[in-house]
């Protein structure tokens, strides 16, 4: 699968997990352990930042809530 970190497969990955925008916002705002403690909001700025939320967010997808 050839897949685009982009902000908006992101946003559309994450509003198919938290199933509404209020959620996957404050989800967004919440320090997470496998970002090594920062938001996904403060990585969501350069591609390498993108690639890492995406991997944790497919994570949540596939029941992976460490």
């Amino acid at each position: 699968m050839n897949t685009e970190y982009t902000q908006k497969n992101i946003w559309e990955l994450g509003l198919d997990i938290f199933k509404n925008e209020a959620s996957f916002h404050k989800w967004l705002q919440t320090p997470i352990p496998a970002l090594s403690g920062k938001t996904p909001n403060e990585l969501c700025n350069t591609k390498d930042g993108r690639i890492k939320v995406w991997h944790v967010l497919s994570a949540i997808k596939q029941g992976d809530f460490s």
